[in-house]
């Protein structure tokens, strides 16, 4: 019996100890109920859940239908839905209207209420809805790359990959949803014109829309407003250009990547158990570490595509006209003097080794610091381009 006792000894004092933090159990998520998470944050945002419960936007924070996400001055947030990846900028307000899944497909419908929101969007299934809406405009979209910003008086969709499907949305009725026209017989006018205004927007082609029109939002109409509001509808200018993308918007989108599923069911495991209150303070600590990791690891991740975008304009750079077109692509211009006495106006890449990498008409330059007497930043703010 000794003997017995012995062996079960050693064989339990043999089993491999635990690694300092235990990884919170992975959860799978619902079917039939699917989630926003919060992959990377920045700044202060918050969300306010359906459920009246509010908290800050953190990487592992879920988001389901009715919950609205909202973010401060210089602040971003990456949100990701399946193989989907948005990123919601400073100043915008995102409510998830609809995040639901049927045997036969998925719903999803989003209001970007104000501000700017980047949109990697894959549809799984043909027969998937994703819809996202602004106060004045609806797209549907089928799989594509873009970006919306709304403001007071405006709306802009930019379409940078795929198609999207877009009208103008007109509330007419209380609490109807943007897509649903008007059916009666009485409001059949508008409900035609409206469907008339359908367009869809191609890729390398922008949408603006005036938006500031108190007609656009809360209009209760009476029987003969009908005919006087079709034609107002009728005669609404309602088209897309081609658009050049900016050197900003190109590298967001390079940065915007889809993280691995079973890193996000971690994130909302470690979140869920630092929300759940019942955990002393050295797991806490063990916990924050590892969603602290998880960030700089994503973080890491952005910077070096940063870099490799910014090494892709240097192998293989883009041919401007004029100082104009070279400004309206990065946004900003600068302008070095040489001790030569020569000036060269561009936009700087990148500084290292002692050599300054400059874009300019003529293409990518290499000056030597030594070569430098002074640099003009913003030179835009002082000169006017041409």
């Amino acid at each position: 019996m000794k003997k017995l006792l012995l062996i079960v000894f050693f064989i339990l004092s043999c089993k491999k100890p635990q690694t300092a933090l235990s990884p919170p159990p992975k959860k799978e998520p619902v079917k039939n109920h699917p989630y926003v998470v919060v992959v990377y944050s920045f700044g202060e945002s918050g969300i306010k859940h359906n459920d009246m419960t509010e908290e800050k936007a953190s990487i592992g924070s879920v988001l389901k239908s009715g919950d609205v996400l909202e973010t401060g001055p210089k602040t971003r947030v990456d949100i990701q839905l399946e193989a989907s990846i948005f990123r919601l900028h400073s100043n915008s307000r995102l409510v998830f209207k609809e995040l639901t899944n049927t045997t036969d497909r998925k719903i999803t419908k989003l209001e970007l209420q104000k501000g700017t929101i980047f949109c990697k969007i894959k549809k799984e299934n043909p027969g998937d809805e994703f819809t996202i809406f602004s106060p004045s405009l609806v797209n549907q979209i089928t799989g594509t790359e873009l970006i919306l910003s709304q403001d007071e008086d405006r709306v802009s969709l930019k379409v940078l990959e795929g198609n999207v499907e877009t009208y103008p949305r007109f509330r007419f009725l209380k609490d109807r949803e943007p897509n649903e026209f008007l059916n009666s017989d009485s409001e059949f006018p508008i409900s035609s014109e409206v469907e008339k205004k359908k367009i869809k927007v191609f890729e390398g082609n922008e949408l603006r829309f005036l938006a500031s029109d108190p007609r656009l939002n809360g209009i209760f109409l009476k029987e003969e407003e009908i005919v006087k509001y079709s034609r107002w509808i009728s005669n609404i200018h309602f088209k897309s250009k081609k658009y050049e993308p900016k050197r900003m918007e190109e590298e967001e989108f390079k940065t915007l990547i889809p993280e691995d599923v079973l890193l996000t069911h971690e994130m909302i495991a470690i979140h869920e158990e630092l929300m759940s209150g019942t955990i002393d303070e050295i797991r806490a600590e063990e916990l924050e570490a590892r969603r602290s990791s998880i960030e700089n690891q994503i973080l890491k991740k952005q910077n070096r595509e940063k870099e490799k975008f910014t090494k892709s304009i240097v192998k293989k750079p883009k041919r401007f006209k004029n100082h104009r077109a070279l400004h309206s692509y990065y946004e900003r211009i600068e302008k070095i003097k040489l001790k030569n006495g020569r000036t060269e106006v561009g936009a700087i890449l990148s500084q290292e080794n002692g050599i300054v990498i400059m874009h300019t008409e003529r293409g990518i330059m290499r000056i030597p610091h030594d070569d430098i007497v002074d640099v003009v930043y913003d030179y835009q703010r002082f000169n006017k381009i041409r």
